[in-house]
């Protein structure tokens, strides 16, 4: 039965494209550059 399921091709859809291109919003947060412990208590200030 396996081999069946190998045998079987996907068709040629050519009428179907992808968009190469970022979905999301990137957010404006900057980069956490100091250790999370040491950050935590600043943001919570």
């Amino acid at each position: 039965m396996l081999d069946k399921i190998v045998q079987k091709l996907l068709p040629d859809r050519s009428d179907r494209t992808e968009p190469r291109v970022i979905k999301r919003r990137q957010k404006s947060y900057p980069f956490m550059t100091k250790p999370r412990n040491a950050t935590k208590p600043q943001i919570a200030a």
